[in-house]
């Protein structure tokens, strides 16, 4: 209890000094021209270079504390823990009249107060290029490279990297992500629109009780658009997407759905398709699934947000020779409270199963997030996450608390 003290007591003050550090300069303007060394926002801030369109710049520093009661996601044996996290990005933006191109780079450390065998380090590599070739082709092309021991609960995709882990799964190891997106975009005429897309995923494992096989996914297809007018989108889609491990199984499932994107009011859209899922399995069974995705968003700035979704789709996730049907269902409001505090609720719950284990999971989350603007690029965040994992395997359920307190400074 006395060292568990002690360690509080002195996250506490580095926070604390962090804080003071950043807010010494005026809360919401700085003077360039009076700039001191005093002023470590101003500083940083001037840490940037310019050329051309081109932009060089360190983006963010943070440091947070988060509090797990489960960091191994194990049933009996739980094992909770305090976690300091440090981390800094830096990035290359440019902005053209028909280009425009950010790349980030992000690296933050995990320092365990109990458990320094888990100490880590984690790195995102982020890469967007936006091209207009024309008034009617455009083009995006993104790639995003991660590497990270466990699902990351600051993340929006937190609950869905959970979902998607089996029994054997459930532990930290480390993970290397590499996925690809490619679209390519083309007006046949005023109200008709074809898309074409290819993307391609690569995940390695190493380390953990698991000992996952490494494997890669390549995936094309193309979407029609029809827009009779500004507030009503039919489309017709297909796609199609095959995964190989390493021990050369592997599966592929073409989807085929058609839906609209209907905006109700100036604030409120509708987001539908519907199709099928023809799936040929890891073990060489043919099965049929229905595909559903439908949302209802209401926007009203920036300030004001609120989705509810469903879906229920067939996936061929990284972390098992297998088929995971599944079926989803997420609802979120943001709001802002005030001139500077922000807050955020989502609950997720999730049911699936899977084709050739046939295990069912079933996975419920919340999570909840206030910030708070301390200046102009001082950010506090507290959250809490709560995540509850059953199955028909017992062995594989587990609870998760997880508390967060963070700064974190923008650029």
């Amino acid at each position: 209890m006395d060292n568990l003290i002690k360690y509080v007591k002195s996250i506490s003050t580095g926070i604390f000094v962090l804080y003071m550090a950043f807010v010494s300069s005026n809360a919401y303007s700085l003077d360039f021209e009076d700039f001191s060394l005093n002023s470590i926002t101003g500083f940083l801030g001037s840490l940037s270079y310019s050329h051309k369109g081109f932009d060089i710049k360190l983006t963010e520093l943070s440091i947070d504390e988060t509090f797990d009661d489960n960091v191994t996601y194990d049933r009996k044996n739980e094992l909770e823990d305090y976690i300091t996290t440090i981390g800094g990005g830096f990035g290359v933006t440019y902005e053209g009249k028909t280009k425009a191109l950010d790349l980030i780079v992000k690296i933050e450390g995990e320092l365990f107060a109990q458990f320094n065998e888990f100490n880590n380090l984690t790195e995102d590599l982020i890469f967007n290029f936006n091209n207009e070739f024309s008034e009617y082709d455009r083009m995006s092309i993104s790639n995003i490279f991660t590497h990270t021991d466990a699902p990351r609960f600051q993340q929006d995709d937190f609950f869905d990297e959970q979902f998607d882990r089996t029994e054997e799964d459930v532990s930290r190891f480390d993970h290397y992500m590499n996925r690809f997106n490619l679209d390519y975009s083309k007006d046949l005429a005023k109200q008709f629109t074809i898309i074409t897309r290819y993307r391609n995923e690569l995940d390695i494992f190493e380390g953990g009780a698991n000992d996952n096989d490494n494997s890669f996914l390549n995936g094309t297809g193309f979407e029609f658009d029809y827009l009779p007018n500004p507030y009503t989108t039919f489309l017709f889609a297909y796609d199609f997407n095959i995964r190989q491990f390493e021990n050369d199984k592997s599966a592929f499932i073409n989807t085929v759905s058609s839906g609209m994107i209907k905006y109700i009011t100036k604030k409120i859209y509708f987001d539908g398709r519907a199709g099928l899922d023809l799936i040929d399995s890891f073990e060489n069974q043919r099965h049929t699934r229905p595909y559903i995705r439908t949302s209802v968003n209401y926007v009203v700035d920036t300030e004001m947000q609120a989705r509810f979704l469903f879906e229920n789709s067939s996936r061929l996730n990284s972390y098992n020779e297998d088929v995971f049907e599944r079926w989803r269902t997420t609802a979120s409001v943001r709001r802002r409270l005030s001139e500077r505090f922000l807050g955020n609720i989502s609950i997720f719950y999730g049911e699936g199963e899977y084709i050739d284990r046939q295990t069912e999971p079933r996975l419920l989350g919340v999570r909840t997030t206030f910030t708070y603007d301390i200046n102009k690029n001082l950010t506090g965040n507290l959250t809490y996450s709560f995540s509850q994992n059953e199955s028909d395997r017992i062995e594989s359920e587990y609870t998760k608390n997880t508390l967060f307190l963070g700064l974190v400074a923008e650029f």
